[in-house]
């Protein structure tokens, strides 16, 4: 029953994000735990995270936001209405101006008369002659179209935009599942697990059998692990049972202990792959 019940769940959260199967979910690679090959279906691909600007804490991924939230200096007081229109029409001229971007997977939310408003950046105004421009202090946050990632939110403290690029890739497999079994198998959750968190993203496939360039995905919550089972532990060494044991089945299980040690330090160049 519980089952059951959690699988609904699932399915009205895919719905809510207007997605259907089949569709992508993306895992990043686990420094503690490494993916053991057996969980890998046939249409899992390795895959990099792309432009990235969320926190650890919102994706529950070993993640850093690029803004630079040092602008505030400490001080906590709110802008003024003529300040907050500055920063957001810098940060509105720089996405403008920048060659990297694509005007068409950025919209500008804005306050329209009481209403919350969303506009492509590509049709944006910014002429202020002309009778369809916005009042950049009206611009409420930037952000990404389609996972509504915010790249400038001053209740964020994100104050500038930094870049477009994440400068450290965070590495891990994309898997198109076709139904609810896959998703939970491919994504390591429990069966009763109601799928919250579930949330869009977009990742970059590394190789020709996913079509490769960007892939519009989901993102899962983290993979189920016993809470008393503790990760690979460098200090006890490559012949620690318990390191043998997480080691087992996975790609690491015959590499030099040199490379366990990059993986866990997060200095692997790639995905952990088969």
């Amino acid at each position: 029953m519980a089952d059951q019940r959690a699988k609904g769940q699932r399915q009205q959260q895919l719905l809510s994000l207007d997605l259907r199967y089949p569709v992508w979910i993306f895992e990043a690679d686990d420094p503690r735990w490494p993916r053991r090959l057996n969980s890998l279906l046939p249409s899992s691909h390795p895959a990099k995270i792309i432009r990235w600007v969320a926190s650890f804490s919102e994706y529950a991924l070993h993640l850093s936001p690029l803004q630079d939230s040092s602008s505030n200096n400490g001080n906590t007081k709110p802008a003024t209405r003529a300040q907050h229109a500055k920063l957001a029409e810098s940060a509105l001229t720089q996405l403008r101006y920048d060659d990297t971007c694509d005007a068409d997977s950025i919209q500008v939310i804005f306050d329209d008369r009481g209403q919350r408003t969303a506009k492509q950046l590509s049709s944006w105004v910014f002429d202020n002659h002309e009778s369809d421009w916005i009042d950049p202090a009206n611009v409420l946050r930037i952000e990404w179209t389609w996972d509504k990632v915010p790249l400038w939110d001053p209740k964020q403290c994100m104050a500038k935009i930094s870049g477009l690029e994440a400068s450290d890739p965070i590495f891990g497999v994309a898997t198109l599942v076709a139904n609810d079994d896959e998703l939970v198998f491919a994504a390591g959750i429990q069966k009763t697990h109601s799928g919250e968190g579930i949330r869009k993203a977009e990742f970059e496939c590394l190789d020709a059998g996913a079509g490769g360039g960007v892939v519009k995905v989901v993102i899962c919550p983290p993979r189920w692990v016993e809470p008393s089972v503790q990760g690979l532990m460098l200090r006890n060494g490559p012949k620690n049972k318990h390191n043998q044991h997480l080691l087992a089945g996975t790609i690491l299980q015959h590499a030099a202990w040199e490379d366990v040690e990059e993986y866990v330090k997060g200095m692997r160049p790639g995905p952990l792959w088969r």
